[in-house]
């Protein structure tokens, strides 16, 4: 018998008896899984605002100078922030 029928079968069994279904195991992991790569992109933004030198360096990119620094924080920050 396959490894996943056991889980398959506890779940089914679990349901019955009020327990977690498969659509509630699924929708759990799912929505932890968006909040972990939220939370990362929120830390990413915040290291970027405290050293951007840094997670630039990080990413495999330069730090910009001038007006061009402007610019690139401006991006860089509001993709990770969401602004």
């Amino acid at each position: 018998m396959p490894l996943w029928r056991d889980s398959v079968d506890s779940l089914s069994e679990a349901s019955q008896h009020g327990g977690p279904n498969r659509f509630s195991v699924w929708y759990s992991t799912a929505i932890m899984k968006i909040a972990l790569r939220v939370l990362a992109a929120i830390i990413n933004g915040v290291r970027f605002v405290l050293d951007p030198a840094g997670v630039t360096a990080r990413l495999g990119m330069d730090l910009q100078t001038g007006a061009s620094a402007s610019t690139q924080l401006g991006d860089i920050g509001g993709l990770f922030l969401g602004g």
